[in-house]
């Protein structure tokens, strides 16, 4: 039945170690779960995890340090893009430990498996909490109790983003999901394994996950604007040319002489290293600063747990989302302007963009599957959508249900430039 969908994840499951991963019914997928227990609860029903993954895709479970958190993670593959994908469940009333445990967890595996997309979702049971986001990140309101401040200031640290805002039918919002992506949407899946509970509608997740090959931009160069050309000077007014190219051929000299070149370069030319900006370009130098002073900050507080500590991390948590607000609108202001007055640096953009193929290497639309340029453009001839290629890759969870969507949007040139892809529902 759900087959065409790549992953299924399920909170309080209630299964038990006699139910084994073949009675469930998941053909073509593979399972990982994690059971009620001792270690992670004191009550014997009830309680469980499962992530179902399509067997059409790579991937591996991440191993835990914690084993009192009902929670699983895995590492999914696409291409050379990666996406981490967690199931938790937080029964009522969790106690500290248990949450401080969860949210410790997250970030060691968000530390070690840095610059992936990120999707988890769970039944947190925190109805008192107003979820809301901005786009810059987090925005939450609560009763301020030790369990909802933990998840709120280090997911907010994280710069989170939580996307379900449908009630459940008593008017509250249990079921929460959290990406480091703000291009999450969701919506009341129309299709689930079970009989939906009233308190847990299933919900319906679309990510958008660019699955074509992104190049390593992490590269060395030779740095000639601080080169020392005095000492290459001196290097070459060091030989006596005349006498060096007498003793060979035009082709030999010539030889010669690229070889000192190349070894005066060697010499005199620093090597950089490039690696991909670590804040987005629209970040201020102030802003920059202010990010490192709140890093630092959170971490004396998670060591300390001192209310001072937390007054100090929380202002400057603050300020970064203020000099954010600033910095991103003064961007866009600087960009509109730019094309506006300078419409040249923007051709110049999309000229380098069509330089570099994008194009999947399998597409997909309703049964057909393309896996070569002539049967793609024939598949593309065959829809009804003009100018869009998209390649849907489905994933349904009946509790929490993401469907991944990839669109080649060949017209959207400024979208581009802006970093985003169109998507389509």
């Amino acid at each position: 039945m759900f087959n065409f969908y790549d992953v299924i994840i399920l909170t309080e499951t209630w299964l038990t170690p006699d139910i084994s991963d073949s009675e469930l019914g998941f053909h073509g997928f593979q399972v990982i779960r994690l059971d009620r227990n001792p270690n992670n609860s004191s009550f014997l029903r009830g309680g469980g995890v499962l992530i179902a993954i399509n067997n059409s895709i790579k991937y591996h479970p991440i191993t835990l340090s914690t084993s009192n958190v009902e929670q699983i993670f895995a590492l999914l593959s696409f291409n050379s893009n990666y996406l981490l994908v967690g199931g938790v469940y937080l029964p009522p009333h969790s106690p500290l430990p248990v949450v401080e445990s969860h949210v410790a967890s997250v970030e060691q595996i968000i530390s070690s498996y840095k610059s992936v997309s990120v999707i988890l979702c769970g039944d947190y049971n925190l109805p008192n909490v107003t979820w809301s986001s901005d786009e810059l990140g987090l925005i939450a309101t609560s009763d301020h109790n030790m369990v909802t401040t933990s998840i709120i200031d280090s997911f907010s640290y994280l710069n989170f983003f939580q996307h379900n805002f449908l009630p459940n039918s008593h008017g509250s919002i249990l079921d929460l999901i959290f990406s480091n992506s703000n291009k999450v949407t969701s919506s009341t899946a129309t299709e689930s394994l079970v009989i939906p509970d009233p308190y847990h509608p299933p919900l319906h997740i679309i990510f958008p996950f660019q699955s074509d090959n992104v190049a390593d931009n992490t590269h060395t160069y030779k740095d000639f604007k601080n080169a020392n050309y005095s000492g290459i000077s001196q290097f070459f007014n060091s030989f006596n040319w005349e006498s060096t190219f007498s003793q060979y051929s035009i082709d030999g000299a010539a030889s010669i002489f690229n070889e000192a070149l190349l070894h005066s370069i060697e010499l005199f030319v620093p090597t950089k290293i490039y690696k991909l900006p670590k804040f987005p370009l629209w970040t201020s130098p102030t802003l920059k600063n202010l990010i490192l002073k709140k890093k630092r900050a959170h971490a004396v507080f998670k060591r300390t747990k001192l209310p001072c500590d937390y007054l100090a991390f929380s202002e400057l948590r603050a300020k970064c989302k203020h000099t954010s607000k600033i910095d991103y609108q003064s961007y866009i202001r600087h960009t509109e302007y730019s094309l506006t007055h300078n419409p040249s640096s923007f051709w110049k953009y999309t000229k380098n963009l069509s330089k570099h193929n994008t194009l999947p290497s399998t597409l997909r639309w309703d049964t057909t599957t393309a896996d070569n340029p002539r049967d793609s453009a024939n598949c593309y001839l065959s829809t009804s959508i003009p100018c869009i290629i998209p390649l849907f890759l489905h994933l349904l969870i009946p509790l929490q249900i993401i469907d991944i969507r990839t669109n080649f949007l060949l017209i959207a040139s400024l979208l581009l430039m802006m970093g985003n892809l169109h998507l389509t529902p």
